[in-house]
């Protein structure tokens, strides 16, 4: 088997349809491939949807009653046949040449092991998009899951492998690396963001490079919730939760009270300042300090509620 596909699914029926629809499209040409869709919400209706797929595509069905993303991709990889391992989403529209573009891609490429391609956000209407957004701010970028790195064949930062596109040598999962299902998409709302960080910053730093391959392209499905700023504040907690998961330099600075005792200043500060200018009509500058707030407050909450007790309680008490 040249390549598997793994998805994990909760409870999005409609936007999963479009998504397997788009995999029958595909142009595959000589390829063995395989889809494996794990259902995180165990739903009877999502089996249907799936199966009704198997005419068309070699799809196999699984249930994961275990929470979370990652905990669902684990599962689907212990079936998973192929030597290249390619990891997406249930809100994504493959372009029909993705599959082949990732696979010519690491036959270009052998001394590359983790491989990213183009992630464009597909809007259902830009006139809903709360007017304070600004869709050029990094964290914008991350959020809505848009990635552009040009028309060649680049290395990248393994950190800029997203989710929705992406693709790992089964030589990589051979050498002990993983996903860590503690963290990433489940039914928490609050939950730490960087589910593919977890497998693909450990396996950089053991030696294993990423590139990008720009003719991989996927839009991703932004749904009409996603456009607020209300959403876009708590992705952006989340993204704090996985920095701070993803930081182990963070865990060597003087604690106080549980947590980093820089952010003690750095929320208030960052608070008046987007108050400030909230006021004085600075949209854009609002807009960054807002977005800086609420990453800010997800790397406390990661430390007050999720990292290990002991760990803090140890440096909360280490001399100063």
């Amino acid at each position: 088997m040249d390549i598997s596909v793994l998805l994990a699914t909760y409870a999005r029926e409609d936007i999963l349809k479009k998504t397997l629809k788009s995999f029958v499209r595909l142009h595959t040409d000589d390829l063995t491939w395989e889809l494996v869709v794990i259902d995180n919400a165990c739903l009877d209706s999502t089996q249907t949807i799936v199966e009704s797929y198997s005419h068309e595509i070699d799809v196999t069905y699984l249930r994961q009653a275990a929470p979370g993303k990652n905990s669902a991709l684990l599962k689907g990889m212990q079936i998973a046949k192929g030597d290249l391992l390619v990891f997406t989403d249930d809100d994504v529209i493959a372009d029909e040449n993705w599959l082949q573009a990732l696979f010519e891609g690491s036959i270009r490429h052998s001394e590359y092991d983790l491989f990213g391609g183009k992630i464009t956000p597909h809007f259902p209407d830009t006139r809903q998009l709360d007017p304070i957004i600004d869709l050029q701010h990094p964290i914008s970028k991350v959020a809505f899951v848009d990635l552009d790195l040009g028309d060649k064949d680049i290395p990248m930062p393994a950190s800029q492998v997203w989710g929705p596109n992406m693709a790992v040598r089964r030589r990589v999962f051979e050498a002990g690396f993983t996903f860590d299902p503690s963290i990433g998409p489940s039914q928490n709302p609050k939950y730490t963001m960087g589910s593919e960080a977890s497998l693909l910053i450990p396996a950089e730093a053991a030696g294993f490079k990423a590139i990008y391959l720009p003719d991989a392209n996927v839009l991703h499905q932004i749904r009409p919730e996603q456009m607020s700023l209300t959403w876009l504040k708590g992705r952006a907690l989340r993204m704090g939760k996985g920095k701070a998961a993803n930081s182990p330099n963070l865990e060597k600075m003087p604690f106080f009270l549980g947590i980093p005792r820089f952010l003690y200043r750095k929320l208030v500060t960052l608070y008046v300042q987007k108050t400030i200018a909230k006021a004085i009509g600075n949209r854009n500058k609002a807009f960054d300090l807002e977005m800086s707030y609420w990453s800010a407050r997800g790397v406390a909450h990661y430390f007050m509620h999720e990292h290990p007790l002991e760990t803090n309680q140890a440096q909360a008490e280490s001399p100063k």
